[in-house]
């Protein structure tokens, strides 16, 4: 099987001085949300209820409002992300 032909600037990769930081820095930014939007699961032993979160009984007044405020920023900017850049 023969390789493809090599089209103009395919056959080296681009510069990291041409590069645009944006692409790189939305991945980076995406992977850091994912961790935050799981991370929940992993630091309670007790039932999980809505959203992958402990129940309400099982919280403390601190928690309930973290776990408000990742749902409202964390996850409502991890998902369409994700959606964006990986499809």
């Amino acid at each position: 099987m023969s390789a493809p032909p090599a089209g103009p600037g395919l056959d080296r990769a681009t510069p990291s001085s041409r590069r645009a930081p944006a692409p790189d820095l939305a991945r980076g930014t995406l992977l850091l949300l994912i961790c935050l939007a799981n991370v929940h699961l992993y630091l309670y032993r007790d039932p999980l209820g809505l959203r992958g979160y402990p129940t309400a009984q099982r919280m403390s007044e601190a928690d309930r409002v973290v776990a408000a405020l990742q749902t409202l920023l964390v996850d409502g900017r991890a998902f369409p992300m994700f959606g964006m850049l990986v499809g």
